[in-house]
């Protein structure tokens, strides 16, 4: 299922594993969430670093606002789309 995905044991310092991890391990991070609308074909990724809360969907429940993949990270992302394949969106990590 779509951002339910479980990084492998030490895969990079991006993710934590999601069945483990605490509100301690990610208080000081950034969150990135990406929604796509598939009527729209619109993609928004979302920054939250503000303290605000963030709702994730549950295995049970997936509605078409939710977001479909998601990390925290304490390094700053950029994006942006390749000028060659304009499906393709590139990550930067700074």
């Amino acid at each position: 299922m779509p951002g339910f995905a479980k990084p492998e044991p030490g895969a990079n310092d991006l993710v934590g594993n999601v069945d483990t991890f605490n509100i301690n391990d990610i208080s000081d991070q950034t969150f990135y969430g990406f929604k796509y609308n598939p009527i729209t074909a619109k993609l928004t990724v979302e920054e939250i670093n503000d303290g605000s809360p963030v709702t994730l969907p549950t295995e049970t429940s997936v509605n078409s606002n939710d977001y479909k993949q998601w990390v925290w990270t304490k390094r700053d992302l950029s994006f942006r789309w390749n000028s060659s394949n304009k499906s393709h969106l590139l990550t930067e990590v700074r």
